[in-house]
């Protein structure tokens, strides 16, 4: 009977020896696990940050086009009245020289006369 305590006890430290390695392996687990959750937590974070930039570029990139494609037509408006106001100095330009064309030759017919 005596050899059965002893068989007891001894198997009972065993059992608690190994029962104090597997808490000790769950207390390895759980900090390691806790390391992770962290680690996943920061890219989660840095992947929100990264998805927020690219929003944030692609509204100043349309926000630009929008700008730029109003600025093309305000220069292309503003050729368009320049083309005009050229056509329109030309055109006086042909009338003074159709002018001074007569005059010069009103003057040379008074001259001649």
């Amino acid at each position: 009977m005596k050899q059965e305590i002893i068989e007891e006890r001894n198997e009972r430290a065993r059992q608690e020896e190994e029962l104090d390695e597997l808490k000790e392996l769950l207390n390895k687990t759980k900090r390691e696990l806790g390391r992770v959750n962290q680690d996943v937590k920061g890219y989660m974070q840095e992947k929100d940050n990264l998805r927020n930039n690219v929003n944030d570029l692609e509204n100043q990139k349309l926000s630009d086009k929008q700008i730029y494609e109003s600025e093309i037509k305000m220069l292309r408006e503003k050729i368009e009245e320049l083309e005009e106001e050229n056509e329109e100095l030309k055109t006086k330009l042909q009338i003074k020289s159709e002018i001074d064309v007569r005059m010069e030759e009103e003057s040379n017919k008074l001259t001649n006369t």
